[in-house]
């Protein structure tokens, strides 16, 4: 999925990100992963929702690590 969303493939990284977050995963890169793909597909409400559940697993969320 990110790679995809790297690529500026918005609707293939969030195809691909939608089958990954159905594991239920609550990792807090991938939640961070998902929430900056759903931003870039348009979602912004989608991308707040998953963001604070990034934070929420990981208070100390810092995304300049996940780059």
């Amino acid at each position: 999925a990110w790679v995809a969303h790297k690529r500026g493939d918005a609707a293939k990284a969030a195809e691909y990100m939608a089958a990954a977050l159905r594991t239920g995963s609550k990792d807090p890169e991938v939640l961070w992963r998902a929430s900056e793909i759903e931003k870039a597909a348009g979602n912004a409400a989608k991308s707040t929702a998953l963001l604070a559940a990034a934070r929420k697993t990981n208070p100390g969320l810092d995304p300049a690590l996940y780059q």
